[in-house]
């Protein structure tokens, strides 16, 4: 009954809750989540632990007459695994916690958008000599991360970035000649390309529904020149950096973490692990990868003993890599 009653108030406190409706947290706020999981998973441990024991202590009378008493009714067995798989219903679902989504912003002190006509078709290109150094990074809601890299390093790698998904950029521009706003129109960025004299050029596209919506060839319209020249040039990037800068923290940590020993000592040890992988607690990337512990933790201690754990489908199965 005790037992019981301790798997009821662990699932009662734990999965009822109420959310946390302050849309201003941090990432340390997802760290104090992650120490009140890791907790919840300790208690647990210790009820299902005295369960067991309770259950296969066949030398002691009152372990006897419980189970006597519960093989004649059948409810509290039942009851107790209705409770246990609950609380491993609430140990999945907090698990799952929120990875921000991520926004790239550059700036260009002017910008062209250049149309090439080959065979009837028609292709377009971003041009610019002016581009902001740093690429600028912010999350949605209610995370309130920032950072920013170079924009060289984030051309260098594009391709890995994006691989065979290109961006949905937003692009808003001032009219060199008239001083008016135009756009925002979005494209694609299809590919990105920096020569030696500074000149970053993205290959831009449109879908059907984004041409609808405020097609590119609009700025074509009255003028017999196949480049348009523009100021104030903004860039809003869709979500790109999680994979490409996560990756090669989650591998080197997933190698460090399946020798914690456990689900519940590995929550524990897993903070520290992922951020001395990557640049160490003011790493905004690693802190990234710290919102995946849960899911990087059960799925090392998912796999068959005696099975190689394979660091990139783990990283792969938290969206990390």
């Amino acid at each position: 009954m005790k037992l019981s009653f301790g798997l009821f108030l662990l699932s009662a406190n734990f999965c009822t809750a109420e959310p946390e409706r302050d849309y201003g947290h941090s990432f340390g706020n997802i760290k104090k989540q992650l120490i009140q999981t890791k907790d919840f998973l300790e208690n647990l441990s210790v009820v299902k632990n005295a369960i067991q024991v309770s259950s296969n202590n066949d030398d002691d009378n009152k372990s006897r007459r419980m189970k006597t008493k519960a093989g004649k009714s059948g409810k509290k067995d039942k009851k107790t695994q209705r409770l246990e798989e609950k609380l491993d219903t609430c140990e999945a679902e907090n698990a799952e916690l929120k990875q921000p989504s991520l926004l790239g912003i550059q700036t260009a002190d002017s910008c062209q958008i250049k149309r090439t006509i080959t065979g009837g078709m028609t292709s377009y290109q971003l041009v610019s000599d002016t581009v902001s150094d740093d690429t600028y990074l912010f999350a949605d809601r209610p995370s309130v991360f920032e950072a920013k890299i170079p924009t060289l390093q984030f051309i260098d790698g594009f391709d890995e970035i994006f691989g065979d998904s290109p961006p949905n950029t937003g692009l808003t521009l001032t009219s060199k000649d008239s001083g008016e706003d135009i756009g925002p129109f979005v494209v694609s960025f299809e590919d990105a390309n920096l020569d030696n004299s500074g000149v970053l050029t993205y290959d831009i596209r449109q879908s059907p529904n984004q041409k609808d919506v405020l097609s590119i060839e609009t700025v074509f319209v009255g003028t017999d020149s196949d480049s348009v020249t523009f100021d104030n040039c903004s860039y809003f990037i869709d979500n790109w950096l999680k994979r490409w800068t996560t990756c090669p923290i989650c591998r080197t940590a997933v190698a460090l973490l399946e020798n914690t020993g456990s689900a519940v000592t590995c929550y524990v040890a897993c903070i520290g692990i992922v951020e001395a992988a990557g640049g160490g607690p003011e790493d905004p990337v690693a802190d990234i990868v710290v919102t995946s512990c849960p899911i990087l933790c059960d799925a090392v201690f998912s796999v068959a003993t005696g099975d190689i754990i394979n660091a990139t489908n783990i990283c792969e199965s938290a969206s990390l890599c």
